[in-house]
C-alpha cells in the first residue's frame, strides 16, 4: 500500500516530522530550544527506502540547525561533494562560530531566507568562515541570539562587524530579531540597524529595548513598524509595561512605529475573553432536563471529573505553585455553580490535595473539623516546597496532627518539587511531629502506600516501634527520622512492612536501622541511606537485607563498609559525597557476578567543593580495576561540567 502513494501525499507525512516552526527556528533564547530535544535523528527517514529519500531530502535540507563544530565539518564535507544540495537550504540557525567550515557552508547555500546567528561565542571558537562568507548570501529575515552575559572577545566583535556592514549592503533584508533581554551588544546592534536601507521591521521584547534605543531605530526612514513583545507574571510587570507604553506614547515618532504585544503569564489568572462563557441564546433552558435522574448526576459526574483534573493532582512533580493555584481556583469554581454540582465536585476536590502555603494547610484542617466527612474522601495529601515551613513549623505540625487525624482512607503523603528556579533552592519536605504519625497509622495505616519527603521529629525518647507495624501495605518510606526507637525483639514482628520496596532515610537513629534489620523486609528493592554515620548498624542492617537490593544509593563515607560483600546481587550502587571512593570498595574478596553500574554523585544543594585530589586518584591510581565485578558496564559521574557551546 505504501507503494502506491503519491509522492505528494507522502511529502505531507513526511513534513510532521521534519518540520521545524518559524516560533522555534526564530527563538532567541540564551538556552537553545533545540538543546531538549531527544529524539531520534531525522535522517534516519532518508534510509528507508529510495523514495523517502528523494522526498525527504528537499524537506530535511530546508532547515539546517547547526549546534556543534562536527556538525559544520560534517555538513561542509556534505555540501563539497554534492553542490546541488545547498541550493535547498532555505533556513539556516548557527549557534556559535565554528571555524572554517562555516565558508563552505555559506557560499554553498545562495538561497538561504532566514539566517540565525549567535554572539554567545567563546574566544576560542573561530568566527573567521562566518565573516568571510556572510556577504555571498542575501537574507530577508535575520535572527539575533547572546547570552545573559555577553562576551567582549575577538571574534563576537568580528562578527559584529561583519554584520553592521551586510545589514547595509544586503538587498533583501526586511526583518530582525532580537535578542529578549537586554546586553551591551544590544546598543551595537542597533547602532547598525539605523543604516540598513531596506530594513521593515524590528522584533523584539520590551526588556530589550529602551526608549532612547527605540528612538535610535525610528530615525532609519526604511522602518515600517517595531513589533515588541511584554509578557507580565504579576502585577508589578503589568505596572511597568503600562509605564514603558506611556513612555513611547509621549514620543510621537517612536508611537507612530511601536506596536506592543502583552502576554499574561500569570498561571492563575485569565484574560476577559477565556474567562467568559457564551450565553445561551435561550436563558431558560436547562441541559438534560427530560433525562432521568440517575442518568444526570451520571453524566454531570463524568463532566465534573474531567474539569477537576485529578490526575494532574497526583504528579510527582510539578512546574510551580502557580500551577497549583491555577488548578485550586478552576476546582473552586465548578463547586460554587449550584448545590449539585458541590456534592459532585466534593469527592474529586478533596480526593487529591495538594497545599503550597500554610494558609491552605489551616483552611483544610478547619473544613475537616467542621465537616468530618469529608476526611472520607482524602486520598493522597502533597505539599509543594516547604518555604511557609521556615516561618510556621511548630503550628504547621499540629494543623498536620489534626488533618491525619480525620482521613481515614489516605494512601500517599508526600512533599513534592517544584521545577520553579526559586524553589529548586530547597528540597521538597514536609514535617509532622511522632502525633501526627502515630495519627497516620493509627487512623490509616492500612491504606498508606507512599511516605515520602517527611521529617518526624519527636520529644519523647525513645518512641515506640508498633507504630511501623500499622503500615502493612506501604511500599515506598522516604523520611528523615531522627527518633529514637524502643527495640525489643520481643515485640517486633518479622512480618512488618511485608510490602516495603523503597526505603529511603536521612540521618536516621542507629535505634531504627537496629529496628529494621529484625524484620523480614521480603519485598525490598531500593535502599537509599543519606548522612548516615552509624557505621556498624548500616553495616548490620546491609547484612541482613543487601542480599534482595536492586539499588543502593548511599552517602560515600559508608563506602568504607564491604559493601559488595554485603550486598551480593546488587546490580546498581550510586554514591553521595564530596570525594571519590576508596579503591577497595571494588576489591570484594569474591567475584562480585551483579554489578554493572556505579553513579558518583555531589549531594543535592550541597555547599561543599569536591576533593579533586580524591580525583585524580581515583581515576589515575592503578589499583582502581573492577576485575573482580565481570559484569560492570557503566560508570558515571554527575557533577562533571562540559563545554555548553558544543
Amino acid at each position: 500500500m505504501a507503494s502506491d502513494l503519491p509522492n505528494e501525499l507522502i511529502k505531507e507525512i513526511l513534513q510532521y516530522v521534519l518540520y521545524i516552526p518559524d516560533k522555534m527556528f526564530r527563538d532567541p533564547s540564551e538556552v537553545s530550544v533545540f538543546s531538549r530535544l531527544c529524539h531520534t535523528s531525522t535522517s534516519l527517514l532518508l534510509l528507508v527506502c529510495r523514495r523517502w529519500m528523494q522526498v525527504a531530502t528537499f524537506l530535511l535540507y530546508e532547515t539546517v540547525i547547526i549546534r556543534s563544530k562536527p556538525q559544520a565539518n560534517a555538513l561542509e564535507r556534505t555540501l563539497r561533494e554534492n553542490t546541488a544540495l545547498g541550493q535547498l537550504i532555505k533556513k539556516l540557525r548557527v549557534e556559535g562560530g565554528y571555524g572554517q567550515a562555516m565558508h563552505r557552508v555559506l557560499i554553498s547555500s545562495p538561497n538561504v531566507v532566514e539566517l540565525c546567528l549567535s554572539l554567545a561565542i567563546r574566544s576560542s571558537d573561530s568566527t573567521k568562515g562566518l565573516c568571510t562568507a556572510l556577504r555571498s548570501i542575501n537574507p530577508s529575515h535575520a535572527v539575533i541570539r547572546t547570552a545573559r552575559k555577553p562576551s567582549k572577545n575577538g571574534p563576537v566583535k568580528n562578527l559584529l562587524s561583519t554584520l553592521e556592514a551586510c545589514f547595509a549592503t544586503w538587498k533583501n533584508f526586511r526583518h530582525v530579531y532580537l535578542p529578549a533581554n537586554y546586553t551591551h551588544h544590544t546598543d551595537e546592534i542597533v547602532n547598525t540597524l539605523t543604516k540598513a536601507q531596506n530594513l521593515n521591521s524590528v522584533t523584539s521584547s520590551s526588556h530589550a529595548l529602551s526608549l532612547s534605543l527605540l528612538e535610535s531605530l525610528a530615525s532609519n526612514p526604511s522602518l515600517k513598524s517595531i513589533n515588541l513583545h511584554c509578557s507580565h507574571s504579576c502585577n508589578l510587570d503589568i505596572t511597568s509595561c503600562n509605564g514603558f507604553r506611556n513612555r513611547i506614547n509621549e514620543a510621537p515618532n517612536v508611537a507612530a512605529l511601536v506596536k506592543i504585544e502583552t502576554k499574561d503569564c500569570r498561571p492563575w489568572k485569565t484574560s476577559p475573553g477565556e474567562s467568559s462563557i457564551m450565553t445561551a441564546t435561550n436563558p431558560s433552558f436547562v441541559p438534560l432536563a427530560n433525562a432521568s435522574e440517575d442518568t444526570r448526576l451520571g453524566i454531570w459526574d463524568q463532566i465534573i471529573r474531567f474539569a477537576t483534573n485529578c490526575g494532574s493532582y497526583q504528579a510527582d512533580v510539578f512546574a510551580s505553585a502557580g500551577e497549583v493555584k491555577s488548578l485550586n481556583i478552576t476546582r473552586t469554581s465548578i463547586s460554587r455553580v449550584c448545590r449539585s454540582f458541590r456534592a459532585l465536585a466534593h469527592p474529586y476536590i478533596y480526593a487529591h490535595l495538594v497545599f503550597t502555603e500554610f494558609y491552605s494547610l489551616r483552611l483544610l484542617a478547619q473544613s475537616l473539623k467542621e465537616t468530618p466527612a469529608l476526611g472520607g474522601y482524602v486520598r493522597s495529601l502533597r505539599s509543594v516546597g516547604c518555604m511557609w515551613e521556615l516561618y510556621e513549623g511548630d503550628e504547621s505540625r499540629k494543623l498536620m496532627h489534626q488533618i491525619l487525624l480525620r482521613t481515614p482512607q489516605l494512601s500517599h503523603i508526600c512533599a513534592v518539587p517544584s521545577r520553579d528556579p526559586f524553589d529548586l533552592t530547597f528540597s521538597p519536605n514536609l514535617s509532622i511531629s511522632w502525633a501526627g504519625f502515630e495519627a497516620l497509622a493509627t487512623t490509616s495505616g492500612p491504606n498508606v502506600i507512599t511516605i515520602g519527603n517527611i521529617t518526624i521529629d519527636s520529644s519523647e525518647s525513645p518512641c515506640s516501634s508498633l507504630v511501623l507495624g500499622r503500615f502493612s501495605n506501604l511500599r515506598t518510606l522516604a523520611c528523615t527520622i531522627t527518633v529514637a526507637f524502643d527495640v525489643d525483639s520481643d515485640l517486633v514482628s518479622h512480618d512488618w512492612l511485608a510490602h516495603l520496596e523503597h526505603l529511603e532515610l536521612s540521618a536516621p537513629h542507629p535505634s531504627l536501622l537496629q529496628l529494621l534489620s529484625l524484620i523480614d523486609l521480603n519485598s525490598l528493592r531500593v535502599v537509599v541511606l543519606k548522612s548516615c554515620s552509624a557505621h556498624d548498624n548500616v553495616e548490620i542492617f546491609l547484612k541482613r537485607h543487601g542480599c534482595k537490593l536492586t539499588k543502593l544509593k548511599m552517602n560515600v563515607e559508608l563506602a568504607a563498609l564491604p559493601v559488595l560483600e554485603l550486598c551480593s546481587q546488587l546490580p546498581c550502587l550510586e554514591l553521595l559525597g564530596a570525594r571519590f571512593p576508596n579503591a577497595e570498595l571494588f576489591k570484594p574478596r569474591t567475584k562480585h557476578v551483579c554489578l554493572s553500574k556505579v553513579v558518583i554523585m555531589k549531594c543535592k544543594n550541597s555547599t561543599d567543593s569536591f576533593d579533586l585530589k580524591s580525583g585524580e586518584d581515583f581515576v589515575t591510581s592503578r589499583s582502581v580495576n573492577f576485575s573482580s565485578c565481570p559484569a560492570f558496564r557503566e560508570l558515571q559521574i554527575t557533577f562533571c561540567e562540559w563545554p555548553r557551546h558544543e
